[in-house]
């Protein structure tokens, strides 16, 4: 999957994604898939730098 494919299937509230576990993140680092909607998954900081930062 390219960077441009990526961007145009981002949900409207992504600000990053991780090409280590192919997922959206908001602002905050948290997680914006479906399956923890219930669930507050936050990227820890040592590990940010990996993110992929997108801008529409």
């Amino acid at each position: 999957m390219n960077i441009e494919q990526i961007k145009a299937d981002a949900p409207k509230d992504a600000a990053y994604w991780s090409p280590v576990v192919e997922q959206y993140f908001n602002r905050q680092f948290m997680s914006l898939a479906p399956a923890f909607k219930e669930k507050l998954i936050q990227v820890e900081e040592q590990f940010r730098g990996e993110l992929v930062p997108l801008t529409k």
